[in-house]
Order: C-alpha cells, then structure tokens, then sequence
C-alpha cells in the first residue's frame, strides 16, 4: 500500500512523536510537567508487610484462603507452563508471575454475568472462571479448539487476545 507519490503512508501517532522528540529538550512545559508529574495511590500493605488496620478490607477467612490458592495455583501452573514454553514443547507463552494478587482480587469480585477480555498473561483469572488448564494448554500448543468454551466455562470469556504489535504503526507492503 502506498500513497499517491508512491511513498508508504506514515503512522499519525508516530509523526506526532518523532516532531515531539525534534524539539530541544526544555521548549516545552508539557513535557516538564510529565517528567514531574505524581500519582496519587491508596497502599493498604506496605513494602514491609505491614496493614494498615483502617484500610485492611473485611475478608472472612474462608474467602482470603480461596483467593490465595487461585493465586498459587496460578502461580504453579505459570511456571510449569514457562518450563514447557523453554522445552519447546508448547509455544510462546507470557508468564503472569508477580501479576498474580491484582488478577486474583480483580477476578474474585468480579460477577459471572461480567465480562472477561483478557490477554496472554492471565491464565490465572481464566482458571477462576471454569476454564481448564487442559484448553489453555491446547491453545499454547496452537491449537484454535482452546480458544473455543466449553460446558464449564464462563460464557462471557472472551478468547485469549495477544495484541503484541497494537501499539506501533503497522505498515503493509
């Protein structure tokens, strides 16, 4: 595809970066202001453990256990999954190893009418939602059928999407 004077046609996104970048550093305020910039965040556990007892959210035991085994759970199958991934003995995977509490705690309170549109690293969020490790295995090995729900899953999960190369212009030659 090109246009009419035979050159490809260029991204949007990336003229506007590239002008943005030609410019001496310290002509704009905008982007002082970004290198400056904060983020305001609610931390109820701290980097050394601790809770802060006013902002600890009322868990009954049982519900922080079952959070807790789909977060190792999660985590077991992310690293057998990886060693197989190296083995060669199914394709790229994207470990979710770290990401494990946000997927747990997001999916848990989430109701079964909502809908699930994940990516590649949450394997985690699909096992809480009736999908096997058996159809995610198919879908590393390449095979469409585990993309496809079966009688024990969630009807609004969504296939997997792996969207790697979204954020850059595409250019078709």
């Amino acid at each position: 595809m090109s246009s009419r004077n035979g050159a490809l046609p260029r991204c949007a996104g990336i003229a506007l970066c590239e002008r943005a970048c030609d410019r001496p550093k310290g002509s704009s305020d905008a982007l002082k202001e970004i290198e400056t910039g904060r983020v305001s965040y609610l931390q109820i556990l701290d980097e050394e453990g601790t809770v802060d007892k006013e902002l600890e959210p009322k868990l009954k035991k049982a519900e922080l256990l079952e959070m807790y085994r789909a977060m190792v759970w999660g985590r077991v199958t992310d690293e057998r999954m990886l060693k197989l991934q190296r083995q060669g003995r199914i394709g790229t995977f994207g470990p979710s190893t770290g990401q494990e509490a946000s997927q747990v705690g997001t999916a848990y309170w989430a109701a079964e009418k909502d809908w699930f549109v994940g990516a590649f690293r949450e394997h985690a969020v699909r096992l809480m939602r009736g999908e096997s490790l058996t159809r995610q295995l198919l879908y590393y090995n390449g095979w469409e059928e585990g993309n496809v729900n079966d009688e024990n899953t969630n009807p609004r999960n969504l296939p997997i999407s792996v969207i790697v190369g979204a954020s850059r212009c595409m250019r078709w030659v």
